[in-house]
């Protein structure tokens, strides 16, 4: 842990932004970067032609700091693919900032590099994780997502993860479509997801379990939700790939 507050951050974004920059990997956990300096941040990122792993956890960042983020995201030249957000006071609008970013890239034609998404040990709900699931449902090209210890993701957060997994669009499909007007069902996609302590009962793990069975999901984290059946726990182990 270091002391990188929002004026070391902003130092830091200014640098990402200059055509000479060559730094991937940023790593900031434990700071004290908070909502101001995840802006300044962003603006570097909306610039970068480098940065591909921007990790920031447990920094205050909150809603604020992740919409910020998100305006970043939908540059199409953004060369982000892992943003790690973790213990960060996250909530649904913070969430929902994030998913919009997804979709507004793919509307735009734009094939977004983000490939891994942190939001572990935040405040969302089921709002946030259902959005997020609508912009996988639609082709974001996220492999991997992190929504552990959000207790409030819930059932409804669950069963929206599910839902969209069985129905993801790929933004390869998406351009086939333009250029053919055939819409295609893509059945690859996000490959890892955690819900470990997510407050998911078994109906969401019951959801979850088939979306295991049928699509590409090849790690499933669902430990630490006590509504889970263990003869779902059970059957999701086995099937988990490693």
């Amino acid at each position: 842990m270091n002391r990188v507050g929002a004026l070391g951050a902003a130092a830091l974004g200014e640098a990402l932004a200059h055509e000479a920059c060559s730094v991937r990997r940023l790593n900031l956990n434990s700071n004290t970067v908070g909502p101001e300096g995840a802006a300044a941040l962003a603006r570097g990122l909306a610039r970068s032609s480098a940065l591909e792993t921007l990790i920031l956890h447990n920094n205050q960042v909150e809603d604020e700091g992740a919409a910020a983020l998100a305006v970043a995201l939908e540059s199409p030249t953004c060369p982000l693919k892992e943003l790690g957000l973790m213990n960060n006071g996250i909530g649904d609008s913070g969430a929902v900032a994030l998913a919009s970013s997804l979709v507004t890239a793919r509307e735009s034609d734009s094939l977004l590099s983000l490939r891994v998404l942190g939001l572990g040990a935040n405040r969302i709900g089921a709002s946030g994780a259902a959005a997020l699931a609508g912009a996988l449902g639609l082709g974001a090209a996220v492999e991997e997502l992190n929504l552990s210890h959000n207790p409030q993701v819930g059932d409804r957060g669950a069963s929206a993860l599910a839902t969209a997994l069985e129905q993801r669009v790929s933004p390869e499909a998406l351009h086939e479509e333009a250029l053919h007007g055939e819409p295609f069902v893509y059945g690859e996609g996000l490959g890892v997801l955690y819900l470990t302590g997510a407050g998911v009962g078994a109906q969401g793990g019951r959801a979850l379990l088939e979306a295991l069975e049928t699509t590409s999901l090849g790690v499933l984290g669902l430990l630490g939700n006590r509504g889970v059946e263990e003869e779902t726990l059970k059957r999701i182990e086995a099937l988990n790939l490693y």
